[in-house]
């Protein structure tokens, strides 16, 4: 599956000829809005291993954890198709196990930029409240 983030009319011409190009018939879906940065998910994976090495618990399972504390309830409110698709898989595991599905689970991926800035708002929030230090990115970084 091809995926493009169009933001200019440049952008637009390219994609649509890419399209024209391609053999009929063909699907074709457009969401509105964009996908986190990969400067969001670069300081997100940056923030698990901060707080790993500060408090001793795997990096997997910080990721796990955030997910499960501070994505999922935002997945909830703003996909409940995804809700659909997954709730019935970590439902019924135990807490540990469900951590270890949300380190795999695509949750994050899924947010468009917005959310992924209330989920990051909500991980340094609770960090720092518990005293671990999170790196605060340049916001001028692409």
């Amino acid at each position: 599956m091809t995926t493009r983030t169009i933001r200019t009319e440049g952008q637009l011409a390219s994609w649509l000829a890419f399209l024209r190009a391609r053999p009929l018939p063909i699907t074709v879906s457009a969401v509105k809005g964009e996908t986190r940065s990969s400067q969001q998910n670069r300081t997100a994976h940056m923030w698990y291993g901060e707080v790993s090495r500060q408090t001793g618990d795997e990096p997997g399972a910080v990721k796990g954890y955030c997910k499960a504390k501070f994505g999922l309830p935002i997945m909830k409110r703003d996909a409940p198709e995804w809700l659909a698709k997954y709730e019935p898989m970590y439902l019924p595991l135990d807490y540990q196990t469900r951590i270890a599905l949300f380190e795999i689970i695509p949750l994050t991926s899924r947010m468009k930029l917005p959310q992924m800035m209330e989920y990051m708002d909500a991980v340094q929030r609770h960090y720092i409240q518990q005293g671990i230090a999170l790196t605060d990115p340049d916001p001028m970084a692409g």
